[in-house]
């Protein structure tokens, strides 16, 4: 009789360890899910921050090349307006012109996106959380080249994160 009593039902400690199976087996998968979205939203602002670092540069060789054709000094206004520690914002939704450089005083301002066009912009929307500076520096042994530096920061989560683009501009005209 006392053998049955033994072998019948659960004890506590077989109790215990079907529920700690039960609850790795749920907890596991809802980490990795909670991982992989986290992951995700990460691989997804460093794309568009690397779409705007990319639109600075590309505006600000529109802008060379504006220059040029339109018979002025290749850096007229770009390098007197993003030439410093603080740098300028480029806006190319104000003109596509020089009208869209603004030099930054202090720390350069977020960028504005527009939900109903889906643009990132200075002129209307809602704050962003990504912050973009311009930074051309004329090389100094060189007059007919320009260092472009374009940074793009945004928070993410308790981490302040960025993206720098760079490239070299030429004095095309003179070569």
């Amino acid at each position: 009789m006392k053998d049955n009593i033994l072998q019948k039902g659960f004890t506590l400690v077989e109790a215990l360890v079907a529920i700690a199976i039960l609850l790795f087996a749920i907890v596991a998968p809802m980490t990795m899910a909670s991982l992989g979205l986290h992951s995700a939203q990460f691989a997804k602002d460093q794309i568009i921050a690397s779409y705007l670092a990319q639109e600075g540069v590309e505006y600000i060789r529109n802008a060379r090349d504006t220059n040029v054709l339109g018979g002025a000094s290749w850096l007229t206004t770009i390098l007197s307006t993003c030439n410093g520690t603080d740098g300028c914002i480029v806006d190319g939704f104000k003109s596509p012109t020089l009208d869209g450089l603004t030099a930054c005083s202090g720390a350069c301002g977020p960028l504005l996106f527009n939900t109903s066009s889906s643009e990132y912009q200075y002129t209307s929307g809602d704050i962003s959380p990504y912050t973009r500076s311009v930074r051309v520096t004329e090389d100094e042994d060189n007059p007919d080249e320009a260092s472009v530096a374009v940074t793009v920061s945004w928070s993410g989560g308790t981490l302040l994160r960025s993206v720098v683009a760079t490239t070299t501009l030429f004095n095309w005209q003179s070569i």
